[in-house]
This record gives C-alpha cells, structure tokens and sequence, in this order.
C-alpha cells in the first residue's frame, strides 16, 4: 500500500503538524511524494475520490473539497485539538496532528515566551558579568551574603599523538609540549566555566577565594577542578 503525504500549497512545504489561531486558513493537497506537486505530473496524485482527506472533528477544522485545483483547504474553526487523515481499507495512510488556539492564548504564548527570553538573556548577562577572585574580598565591593562552596570540575585525557611528541622532545631537545598546554588550558577555562555555572544556580553574583586542584586518574586521564566561595556582593 503505497505511502502519502500532505503538501501546504501556499507555505509550499511538507505537513507534519497543524498548528495555528481560529480563522487560519491552509489550502492542502495529499501527495505521494515528500516534493512539491509541480514536479510530479498530475496522474501522479492521489485523487480525491480515490483518497479523500477527512476531519475528526468539523467543529474545530473544516475542510473544504476545491475540485478545480485537485486540493482541500483547511479552516481553523475554534480552539482544541483534532487531526486530518486519510484511511484506505480501515488502515490509516496519513494522519496529521491539528492544534488550534484563540487569539488571546496565541498573545499569552507569546508573552510568556518573551518573559522567559528576557529572563534568559537577564540571566546570562549576570553570568558573563560575575566577578572571581582568589582574594577573601573584592576591591569597591562589599558582601553582602556568603552562599557556600561553588565548584566545576572536568576529566581530560591525553591524546596519543600528544603522548609521542612530549616522548621525541623530552628524550632530545626539551621545550614545551603545545598539546599538554592547550589541554592543560581547556581544562582550567571550563573546570571555571562550570563552578561559575555552580554559583549562578545557587543565586550568586560573585565567587571569593577561588582555586584550582587536580588529580591524575588511571589510564592517563588527569582530573581539574576549580572552587570558591559564591558570595553575593553590592557596590559600596
């Protein structure tokens, strides 16, 4: 049994979903192919007879047979959930999703989408502004409230090629193994990356006394660690 699809004529994209307000309108056409219907020739298409598209629920979307352009077009009549589909032998062929909302829940979608995107950029803001030292204190600032322990850690392992290059170089000319710095480094930006992650969860602004510890695991893999304490501090 051969597989179909819905084609929306007017975004000229395949269906896989219905999402919109009451009064949306969308003129569909049910195809064999996930390709626009121009580039198949007419024979080619479901016809509507043979595979008619059908609505669960008329209340809340309505379609509409336009013979002359060999489609349907879709009303979004009130808000709720239904679907579009097309059967064959009991058997469902396509079976779309139809979600429908008024124009007051489409407003509140928006707003708490655009609350949440503030409070997003409100949040890492705060983050790329937060203040670390490995001072007990922070010069023209004064604490407020000591939080407790923020902390970010990373296990790296070395790499083989690495391995081999500090090998040549230690047992001949010496001098500074690139990989092993640039791991080494990687390791520090993000062991801090992830206590600042730690400080900024727990409501901090600031992180005093920070320091770094590390440990050499088995199987050559080395362990870095950053830590402080995440403070909340204001201008004086």
């Amino acid at each position: 049994m051969s597989q179909i699809y819905l084609w929306n004529l007017g975004g000229n994209a395949l269906v896989t979903e219905i999402q919109g307000k009451v009064g949306d309108t969308m003129d569909v056409k049910v195809v064999f192919d996930q390709k626009p219907p121009e580039e198949s020739s007419a024979n080619e298409h479901p016809t509507l007879t043979k595979y008619p598209l059908k609505t669960k629920n008329e209340s809340i979307a309505h379609l509409t047979t336009k013979e002359l352009e060999k489609c349907y077009t879709l009303r979004l009549l009130s808000p709720g959930k239904t679907s579009i589909y097309v059967t064959k032998n009991y058997n469902f062929l396509l079976d779309i999703s139809v979600f429908v909302d008024d124009e007051y829940t489409i407003q509140e979608k928006e707003e708490v989408a655009r609350l949440a995107k503030e409070e997003a950029e409100k949040r890492q803001k705060a983050f790329n502004a937060m203040m670390i030292t490995t001072t007990p204190s922070i010069p023209a600032r004064t604490i407020i409230r000591h939080i407790g322990l923020a902390r970010g850690g990373t296990v790296r392992a070395k790499h083989v090629g690495t391995d081999l290059l500090a090998g040549i170089k230690s047992g001949t000319v010496g001098g500074e193994i690139k990989g092993y710095s640039k791991l080494l480094s990687d390791a520090r930006e993000e062991a801090i990356f992830r206590m600042k992650e730690d400080a900024s969860k727990l409501g901090a602004n600031a992180i005093i006394g920070m320091n770094f510890s590390t440990a050499v695991l088995d199987g050559g893999m080395a362990e870095m660690c950053a830590f402080g304490t995440a403070v909340v501090v204001e201008d004086e």
